[in-house]
Parts: C-alpha cells; structure tokens; sequence
C-alpha cells in the first residue's frame, strides 16, 4: 500500500511497517500455520484513482459532507456496490479528545462489489481478498473549498495478482471505469496524478 499511494519519506515506511508487527505476532502466537511472502513485480501506471471536488463553503461543511455522503451512497447501491463500512475519522479524534486539527473532514467508506468479487474469489484467487473491501478516503483540509478523494485502481489487483484469466481482467477493468465514472457523475473532477507522494 505504500507502494501503491506513493508514500516515499522512509520514516513514514517504516513506521507503517512497524505498526503491523504486533498484529503479525499475535497472529502467529494464536493461529500458527505458515507464512507466506507474496511479492509482485509492477503496479500499473496509474494506481490510484484522485479526483477533486468543490465544497460549498456557504453552508456548514460538516451539512456539506452529510449531504454529499447520502448521495453518494445512493449512485453506489444503484450500480449494485455494498457499502461495507465508514468511519468518519475527524469525528472519532473528536470524541477522543485527540488531536486532528489539519482536516475540517476526513472519512473512508468501503466498497463491494458482490459480483466482482464473487467472479475473482470464487474462481480460483481466493487471496485476492487481501485487497477487500476496497477502501475510498474523502478529505477537507482546514478551510479548504476542496474535498480529495482517492481509491486505489482496482488495476491494483491484475498487476499484483498477476491476473492471466481474460474475464477476471476485464471486470477490473469494467469496475474502474464503472467508480470513475460514479465520482465524475457526482462532480468530481479526475485528477491525473499517480499519487500524492505523502511524507
């Protein structure tokens, strides 16, 4: 994922990295079985989806957001995609008392396709249920007229994966254009970035 979202500062990596390595350890200690590494070899040019939208400043951006998530969710259930969670981060800082002054909104959904996954997992590559659900980040920086969203391709998949089977491509391919084409119908402007290169 790093690889994925660009992120190349090499504290930031290893933090990340390092995060995990309780998690490995109490799943090794409780569950046991074998390790396996899986590596890959290229990602697609592009394996990030990024688009941009215009936030209506006149009006509470918490009401903005709200009303932009209902419609949002409504184009996804129409196209058959299950929204398999969201957190709304700024909202749990908050209720933490933790700090998390940078954004005026940041949230996540998770995304299903039932048919797509059914025609990847159920045929042969139960192991590309790694990349499930597919994770979407929405922010709002502190006093910015711009939300960011962004989404790994579900190009991700095939490169990682290694996709031979014409039909599994092929719906990688139908599901991008598919949640491209949902964001831009909701107002999004496609940015052509690969990445943000975060810190």
């Amino acid at each position: 994922m790093l690889d994925v979202t660009g992120v190349k500062n090499p504290e930031s990596r290893k933090e990340f990295v390092n995060m995990f390595k309780p998690l490995d350890a109490y799943v090794t200690k409780e569950f046991g079985g074998k390790v396996v590494i899986s590596e890959y070899k290229a990602l697609p040019a592009k394996p990030m989806m990024t688009f941009e939208f215009k936030v209506d400043r006149s009006v509470d951006v918490v009401e903005w957001a709200e009303n932009f998530q209902e419609e949002l969710e409504g184009k996804f259930e129409a196209k058959d995609y299950i929204i398999a969670g969201f957190k709304n981060f700024k909202e749990t800082y908050e209720d933490l008392e933790l700090p998390f002054e940078k954004y005026d909104q940041f949230f996540v959904y998770s995304l299903c396709h039932f048919t797509f996954s059914y025609n990847v997992f159920n045929k042969g590559r139960p192991d590309g249920g790694v990349f499930a659900p597919c994770a979407m980040y929405f922010y709002i920086e502190k006093g910015s007229d711009k939300m960011i969203v962004g989404m790994p391709r579900l190009a991700v998949w095939s490169a990682i994966m290694e996709l031979k089977d014409p039909a599994k491509i092929e719906w990688t391919k139908k599901i991008d254009k598919e949640i491209v084409g949902i964001m831009k119908s909701l107002g999004g402007k496609e940015l052509w970035k690969n990445s943000f290169h975060w810190s």
